[in-house]
Parts: C-alpha cells; structure tokens; sequence
C-alpha cells in the first residue's frame, strides 16, 4: 500500500467516551467505552483496528461519525475539528469521510435500484450526474446493464461492490471500514480486498480497516492497532506487529487465531487467551488485562501501563513484554 506522509487526513487525539450504567436508584457507574485513544492515519496508509467484540471498536467509529457523545479528547478530519459537530458541520464532513458497513444485506436501500442507491449522496449533495454514477458502477465491478436492478437481486460479494461505490459517491479521502468483508465467503472476501486495494492506489485513499479477522488485516493494513477495554495496548507496523508482537494480548489473539496451512488445519490452536474480557463497568485495577494474562505481576494491579515505543514506529502498553508468554490452562 501507498503510504504519502504528511498532514493527517485523520487525527483521533485522546479521545474518551464514556457512559453511564444502572437503573433505579442505585449509584451509576461510568463505563469508559474508550479510554485515551489516539491515532492518526494518512493519506494512502491502511490502519487495522482489531480487538475482541466489546474493546471499543465500534464505540470509536460511532463518536468519529456523531453518533457516540465524546467525552474528553479532539476529532480532526481533513485539517477540521469535528470533536463537536454540529449537523451541518456533520454535512460537511460527508465530502471527506465516509463508511463501508459490515453487511451488505442491510445496509442498502432495498426499494432503490443500485443506480439510485449510488446516486442518492450526489443529489442530496446537489451534485448528481448520471454518467459519473454508472462510470463509479463500472469501476467496482458493477456492469451499466445491472444498475438498474435491486439489491435483492445481486449476491453479497455484488452488493458489498455497491456499498464501496456509495461511499465513493462523494469522493472522500478517509473510508471507515467496519469488518467489510466478514459476511463474504472467503473467495469473495479476496476480490473485495484486492478493489480496495486497487482503489486505494487509483484515488490515494485512507483507510480505517476495522476487524476481529487478523488474517484479513494482515492482508490488507499498513499498520495494526490492538485495542483491549477501551484503549490501545499495542501498535506498529503490520510486519513487526505479526512478527514480533510485544503485548500479551495481542500474542494471544495471533496465537488463537487459525493458521492457513493445510497440513494442520485439523490441529486446534493453542488456548493462550483465558476468560473472559472483565466487566467495563467494573474493570480491574492497573491493567485491564492482568485478570487474563499469563505473566501479570503486582505492579500490574498497582499500575496502569502507558503505550510506550520500544522500536521505532512500534508501542505497547505492557510492563513485562520480554517475558515469553504461556499457554493458559485449558
């Protein structure tokens, strides 16, 4: 992937969302959905933003697009502060920004024709040119004789191709990609990462490419961030990351993860990931991680680790990062 430096398109600097749980009239307890976070991403750079279902994921996506209150911290897109927003504002950031959703079933209009789905943000936006859309079509892979046809008629792969076209519809220069390909088969999850791919380069796009699949990030991301309970334990480049991964939860989940290698596929990987992730309301002491991790020490209950850079372009937020993890009991 093309990496060009420079100004972020986007910028997340400590943000913090939070919210209050409990009913009655028992005392709330504040759940801190994301806690801290700070990233950036540049034109050309593909970011994967991987952690287990309930580390914050998609609470960062809903606060980037308005739809989560932020509670702390600052949202740059394209050079503007966008933290608090207005709808207008909201309008406005559409033309830089934009979201590819996980399920292509749902997420497109099923009483529009593809043609009309396409072309809704260029009339809502006052733009709208009939040969632009079919020439957006054509580039995803969607034939000008097909567009005027209903989602329902098209396969998933088909519909997933109108929902990149969508999102392009405005020409932004950041895409939001929420798991976009885990509700493809894995042939069909392969041509969809290779379009995003190509367009990247054609259109000098960045990526915020969000998924539990490491498989599929190390296909596609520039550089990984591991998120556990709301914030970033660990990031770096993609290749040092899955080389030589520092954090023990992300060790975890790369142990955990299946290998593609046909002579073990009958093996089942190794149980390194113990437990489950702790109550976010009620989260342990110093590192959120020590319940489950294999080499927690006292320091870990008294502290919380900061992300620190080890290499260069490579952090992690661990005390003990030398020690060589262990498998957990089964």
């Amino acid at each position: 992937m093309m990496d060009v430096r420079g100004e972020p398109l986007l910028d997340i600097d400590d943000l913090r969302v939070q919210f209050q749980v409990g009913s009655g009239f028992g005392a709330k307890k504040v759940v801190k959905a994301v806690d801290g976070v700070s990233l950036s991403l540049h034109s050309g750079q593909t970011l994967g933003l991987v952690g287990e279902s309930g580390c914050g994921k998609s609470t960062l996506l809903r606060a980037l697009f308005g739809l989560s209150p932020v509670a702390g911290g600052k949202i740059t897109v394209a050079g503007k502060d966008v933290t608090h927003a207005g709808r207008r504002e909201r309008r406005m950031l559409s033309n830089h920004m934009q979201m590819v959703f996980q399920d292509p079933y749902s997420a497109l209009d099923p009483r529009m024709t593809v043609h009309e789905i396409v072309a809704e943000p260029l009339r809502v936006a006052g733009r709208y040119n009939s040969r632009e859309v079919e020439e957006l079509l054509d580039r995803v892979g969607v034939s000008a004789e097909m567009s005027t046809r209903r989602p329902s008629e098209f396969s998933g792969g088909q519909r997933q191709r109108v929902g990149i076209a969508r999102a392009l519809a405005l020409r932004p220069r950041v895409l939001i990609l929420d798991e976009p390909v885990s509700a493809l088969d894995v042939s069909i999850q392969a041509q969809v990462l290779n379009l995003l791919g190509d367009l990247q380069q054609e259109f000098g796009l960045a990526y915020l490419f969000v998924s539990h699949d490491l498989s599929v990030v190390r296909h596609i991301a520039d550089e990984i961030a591991v998120m556990y309970l709301g914030r970033i334990v660990e990031r770096g480049a993609a290749d040092a990351v899955f080389r030589g991964p520092e954090h023990p939860y992300t060790r975890s989940l790369l142990a955990s993860a299946p290998i593609a290698d046909p002579t073990r596929s009958r093996q089942r990987p190794p149980r390194t990931l113990a437990g489950e992730p702790p109550d976010a309301a009620n989260p342990p002491s110093g590192c959120a991680f020590r319940s489950r991790c294999p080499q927690a020490q006292d320091r870990c209950a008294e502290q919380l680790p900061q992300l620190r850079e080890s290499d260069p372009g490579h952090s992690r937020a661990c005390f003990f990062p030398e020690i060589p993890i262990r498998a957990a009991a089964s």
